[in-house]
């Protein structure tokens, strides 16, 4: 039986580099020509795709075009999706992130890419890349969970709700697009314990994710569709 290749991006230019883009393209292809006649043969399975959401902002561009407190990120109220409190004050110091930048260059890209058979979500927080140069990776110092910066220096602190977002809205739009070609797509979720990931979002992930995997008729959240739509797919 085929398997599939999976391929890491920890960038949203990733997906349009040549190398990726024109395999991504190739396997998608390979495995809609197939006929009866070949059906014995083996052939390239979709591809699957590993996301590092978060692994952009290790990037000082990429960080700062989100350094955009967002309005309602400090207020002390229960959020119905995860169940998780924000603090009405983080602390001195302390910055809320604005992902909004980092979630449309996200959709745009996978707008632009061949529908997937699987998608991790890789939701780990950002990685710096080891100072001692061998390409070794280690813990972005200046960013965390809202739950978990309090305890913490000065740092960013990460809002929930904005991640939860990001991950049922690319998922979405993967779904639609894997119908439309007449195939299915599957999620998976893979973070770090250390990273202080609330529990409770990895269970409200993980059951929107299986939601949309099984629904038969799925409509994008208003706006979602339209980079899909300029990226000649839907």
């Amino acid at each position: 039986m085929a398997t599939s290749q999976e391929r890491y991006i920890a960038h949203p230019g990733q997906l349009q580099e040549p190398d990726i883009a024109g395999q991504l393209s190739d396997l998608h292809l390979a495995d809609g020509a197939a006929t009866s006649e070949d059906a014995t043969t083996r052939r390239p399975a979709p591809p699957r795709l590993r996301l590092a959401l978060l692994q952009p902002l290790a990037d000082p561009a990429v960080l700062a075009a989100c350094r955009k407190p967002a309005p309602d990120a400090a207020a002390n109220l229960d959020d119905e999706d995860t169940g998780v409190v924000s603090p009405a004050i983080v602390g001195i110091g302390h910055e809320y992130l604005d992902i909004t930048p980092l979630d449309e260059a996200w959709r745009k890209a996978l707008a632009k890419a061949p529908p997937v058979s699987q998608i991790t979500f890789d939701l780990r927080l950002p990685r710096a890349v080891g100072s001692d140069g061998d390409g070794s990776e280690e813990a972005h110092s200046g960013i965390y969970w809202e739950t978990t910066v309090s305890r913490r220096g000065e740092q960013f602190a990460l809002p929930v709700r904005n991640v939860t977002r990001l991950v049922t809205t690319i998922a979405i739009v993967a779904r639609i697009r894997a119908r439309g070609g007449g195939g299915d797509v599957r999620f998976e979720l893979s973070y770090d314990v250390t990273d202080g990931l609330p529990s409770k979002l990895v269970e409200t992930l993980r059951a929107c994710l299986v939601g949309i995997e099984s629904a038969n008729n799925i409509r994008p959240r208003a706006g979602t569709v339209r980079g899909a739509d300029a990226g000649g797919s839907a």
